[in-house]
């Protein structure tokens, strides 16, 4: 049986290697010619560092957008894909995902307010009987009504940063997964601070508080001076809820769901890959 898979395994190696010398040849010959194999994008393998710093900061042709050089990030990071795309396409492309980057912000203080304004326990008590007990208790309708707003704030802002992998993935050459990750890192960051840190300040028109702070910036102190201090029971009700998000990414249930459900149509290896990275 050892001997059977020995000479199995090893038909399997040479029949490879003939693909591989075949491709070989055939991107060898195809490289000739200008298109098909060729891209706009290269790697560059220099023997001293030092060449290669003098290449990244000189100027190789008079004209800097003709030639474009940066540090490539390590081989098993590389999103290749990315190096294919058409050059025409690309500026149409980041247009388009700069004007879906700006309808998350845009889109997010209206579904927030809507959000919040359906889970309201008096419009519950309304549909749904089962809600009227909770509506007649003081105690539960001040918890109800002082959670739910938070709750409802960071169940839609914790979608927000799978809303960016779409768009940052499918619309923006990123060439690795480390720049998709730090990417999403600065515009969430605005994302929160516009959102959570000024969202008091925003209230239901961010066009109208932009408008404001565009005309006198420096309005900005004064606005939150006057608005943050009404606001102490949000973040007293946000902050709890950070501890319960944390507990969450801690326990890693998604995951576990992603596990379970891809195990169940693929098989627990398949399953374990598709399930990671997070």
């Amino acid at each position: 049986v050892l001997e059977d898979n020995i000479k199995t395994y090893k038909q399997q190696v040479d029949d490879t290697s003939k693909r591989i010398t075949s491709e070989q040849q055939k991107i060898t010959t195809d490289a000739k010619n200008v298109g098909g194999v060729n891209t706009t994008s290269a790697f560059v393998t220099f023997k001293r560092r030092r060449t290669a710093e003098m290449v990244l900061k000189a100027s190789i042709t008079p004209s800097e957008e003709e030639y474009e050089c940066s540090t490539p990030p390590p081989p098993s990071d590389v999103i290749w894909t990315d190096f294919q795309r058409n050059p025409n396409l690309v500026q149409l492309q980041h247009i388009v995902g700069y004007g879906l980057v700006a309808l998350v912000f845009w889109v997010y203080m209206p579904l927030v307010v809507f959000t919040a304004a359906i889970v309201s326990l008096e419009r519950l008590a309304k549909i749904i009987p089962a809600f009227a007990a909770i509506r007649d208790d003081p105690s539960m309708c001040a918890m109800w009504d002082g959670m739910m707003g938070s709750l409802m704030l960071q169940l839609i802002i914790s979608f927000v940063p799978t809303f960016f992998v779409v768009i940052f993935s499918a619309l923006f050459v990123l060439k690795a997964h480390a720049w998709l990750q730090h990417r999403i890192q600065q515009y969430y960051f605005y994302f929160l601070v516009v959102f959570v840190l000024l969202v008091t300040a925003v209230g239901s028109s961010l066009l109208n508080t932009l408008e404001e702070l565009a005309e006198d910036p420096l309005s900005i102190f004064a606005l939150l001076a006057a608005t943050m201090p009404l606001a102490t029971h949000f973040y007293l009700n946000y902050l709890p809820l950070q501890w319960v998000t944390h507990a969450q990414n801690s326990l890693r249930m998604v995951q576990l769901f992603k596990y379970k459900s891809f195990s169940l149509l693929f098989g627990p290896e398949e399953g374990k890959k598709k399930a990671e990275p997070e």
